[in-house]
């Protein structure tokens, strides 16, 4: 408030100055009445002004938290209840003096319409001429003139006087005096008012002079009537009279000729005052726009690796589009709150928070070039999250990319915006030939996470995932020897069946009830076969006997569900797979012979290590599956540091190797790592290893 006091009073005695220095004495006498109105105006206008400058500061990604934290927790101090006193004291006293000013205002006000009603009228056109008994100097208030009616009856007024007066009510000039009293009743503390207000007045008397000497009087006859009327008599404030102002002034601006040059010169000045007057009392803002970094690095790759990816898309961006990328960065912590940019926001206000960003962007434009980073912590509310994207989603963004741990393991199936990230991501890479496509290895990371978090449901309404260019067949390599599993002393263990083969889950929009029974009873019985055997080889409970009847009973379940699957085209036949028992028993029989012709000829079955923490020590015989021979998956090796000879350790331990949804062979999967300048092997969901890049 002080401040704003300050520089309200600068203006305005730079602009009274300007006009007393420059502009009293010029005979431009209706510009200088509005030149004094507007110096008010441009007086009080010219603080509020505010010039706003944006600096961006990047914030680092540790320090987020550390920002939110303080931001929010930061206490408010308490304040004494021992406010200073002054401030009071002084708004008592600035409260009185506006009531005495309002006070003595409505009382002239007052006065003046009781004069006008109880006093004897005479119209002259649209002029009242009112005939008061007091001794009065003429004095003009809107259309009506006050004479003393003695005088006025007597015919003792000049003719120039009726002039003089004539002109206030003509010129309205009653109007700048109500207007200078009103501010006078709000700043009544202010000296530069007074000073305003009796320039105004004055300047009135200039033009009720100039209007009366146009008439052809002469002037120095007018200027003796001015003499004569110039007594002390009493005149209302808010009336303008003709004895009023400086008799001396006045005179001497009759007597003065101003040039049109000199005119125009004075004139032009205003320009630069008014220049100087904003740069100099005008506000001056400058906003910090602090910008998140985010950039999350994997473990298997470089920085540089991941700062030149950032490059090229920005680049491929700007070359697609004229509209530059925006980025809007949300951290969200543990507790829910949200660092939009630099602002905490809450959550019910972010919608109207983000409005403030691209205002000059519509919702379309947004869509294509803004992008959107929420940094999340560990124990982040998956709601929160959820509603954030929402949110942004109706905002319009290009992309949404969320950084820091993965969401909650209980959401189920993929976010909108992930969809739409994938759906745009295959759309691009299946319109290229499969024969020449190239996948960037994080394109085709982004691509396999999302599309492992898609439902079933998902993965049939989006686009298809777009598959690598096939691998050249490699020639097969010379069959492994066969494993024979061994107990402690070298013998022959009992061979543990292997779990059942991949199959295809049905949709129960679209699927047979028959299929969707047979598909709960299969699946009930795998799980219950799966439980045992897990407590068969780690825990030591149960039997062989009775792992090897759910075994049988599970892929009894198993070969009906996949017939009834074949029929309703979910699964496609395989000449591996056999529903003919006797077949089985048939190529069992011819495998049991090899084993034996093996042991005559006292060739030595190879015994594979294991891990110190493995409890399981043995493993299963080769059994039929798919009509190939089958070894039950061991624990991963340890890792090479050559990925081919680790692909292909991973390969002898009963592995199957995963891009995206796409299953490969060994050798194919061992080709795509020779070809990749930087592939990943994930053995999280052993025995099935998913591997990343083509």
């Amino acid at each position: 408030m002080w401040i704003y006091l300050l520089k309200f009073s600068a203006c305005l005695s730079i602009l009274l100055l300007f006009y007393k220095l420059a502009l009293e004495k010029v005979h431009i006498h209706h510009f200088k009445r509005y030149y004094l109105l507007s110096a008010f105006l441009i007086s009080l206008s010219i603080p509020l002004i505010t010039f706003t400058q944006y600096v961006t500061v990047t914030i680092e990604p540790s320090l987020i938290e550390t920002y939110i934290d303080q931001t929010s927790s930061n206490p408010i101090e308490n304040k004494t209840n021992n406010e200073p006193l002054l401030p009071i004291i002084l708004w008592c006293i600035y409260v009185f003096g506006v009531f005495i000013f309002a006070l003595k205002f409505f009382g002239n006000l007052r006065a003046l319409i009781k004069n006008i009603k109880y006093n004897p009228k005479l119209k002259s056109g649209r002029i009242h001429h009112v005939l008061l008994q007091e001794l009065i100097a003429p004095h003009t208030f809107f259309s009506y003139i006050f004479f003393n009616r003695t005088n006025y009856e007597s015919q003792k007024i000049p003719q120039e006087v009726f002039w003089h007066e004539e002109t206030h009510a003509l010129q309205k000039h009653s109007l700048d005096i109500l207007l200078l009293e009103l501010l006078q009743i709000v700043f009544w503390f202010h000296p530069l008012i007074y000073w305003a207000k009796h320039l105004a007045k004055l300047n009135h008397e200039f033009l009720a002079d100039q209007a009366v000497l146009k008439r052809g009087t002469s002037v120095p006859n007018y200027q003796n009537l001015v003499l004569a009327f110039s007594s002390n008599a009493v005149t209302s404030p808010l009336a303008n009279a003709i004895h009023y102002s400086s008799i001396k002034k006045r005179i001497v601006i009759m007597k003065t000729q101003t040039s049109k040059r000199a005119i125009w010169l004075k004139s032009l000045l205003l320009i630069p005052l008014m220049a100087l007057l904003l740069y100099s009392f005008s506000t001056k803002e400058v906003l910090e726009v602090q910008k998140i970094e985010t950039v999350t690095i994997e473990e298997d790759y470089q920085q540089e690796t991941i700062i030149e990816d950032i490059e090229q898309e920005k680049i491929n961006d700007s070359r697609n589009q004229n509209i530059p990328t925006q980025e809007i960065s949300i951290a969200i912590n543990k507790k829910g709150q949200l660092l939009v940019n630099v602002d905490l926001v809450n959550i019910e206000d972010l919608k109207s928070h983000l409005l403030k960003y691209n205002q000059g962007l519509t919702k379309k434009q947004r869509e294509q070039s803004v992008k959107a980073v929420i940094s999340v912590e560990k124990e982040t509310p998956a709601n929160i999250i959820k509603q954030v994207d929402a949110i942004l989603m109706d905002y319009g963004v290009a992309t949404i990319d969320i950084k820091g741990p993965s969401k909650s393991p209980t959401q189920v199936g993929a976010t909108k915006t992930e969809i739409k990230e994938f759906n745009t991501l295959a759309k691009k890479y299946n319109a290229q030939p499969q024969e020449t496509r190239v996948i960037p290895l994080k394109d085709l990371k982004k691509l396999e996470t999302i599309y492992g978090r898609m439902s079933n449901e998902q993965k049939q309404q989006a686009l298809p995932f777009p598959e690598c260019p096939p691998v050249p067949p490699a020639p097969d390599p010379a069959p492994a020897p066969k494993m024979v599993p061994t107990t402690k002393k070298g013998e022959p263990s009992q061979a543990i069946p292997p779990p059942p083969p991949p199959y295809a889950v049905p949709n129960e929009e679209k699927h047979s009830q028959v299929l969707l029974e047979a598909f709960k009873k299969f699946d009930k019985k795998a799980n219950a076969f799966g439980k045992a055997t897990e407590s068969y080889t780690k825990k030591g409970e149960g039997t062989f006997t009775n792992l090897q009847t759910l075994y049988e009973e599970t892929m009894d379940l198993y070969n009906g569900y996949v017939e009834l699957a074949i029929k309703e085209n979910l699964m496609k036949p395989t000449r591996y797979i056999s529903t003919n028992k006797k077949e089985e028993q048939e190529i069992e029989h011819k495998i049991r012979d090899q084993d034996k012709k093996l042991e005559e000829d006292n060739i030595p079955a190879p015994t594979l290590k294991s891990s110190e923490n493995q409890k399981l020590k043995a493993v299963k015989e080769p059994s039929v599956y798919y009509g190939k021979l089958y070894n039950v998956p061991q624990p991963p090796p340890q890792p090479n540091p050559n990925p081919v000879i680790y692909i292909k350790e991973l390969a002898e331990k009963g592995a199957t190797f995963y891009i995206g949804p796409h299953q490969y062979k060994t050798t194919e999967a061992m080709e795509l790592v020779r070809k990749s300048k930087d592939p990943s092997i994930d053995v999280s969901d052993y025995p099935i290893v998913r591997l990343g890049g083509c």
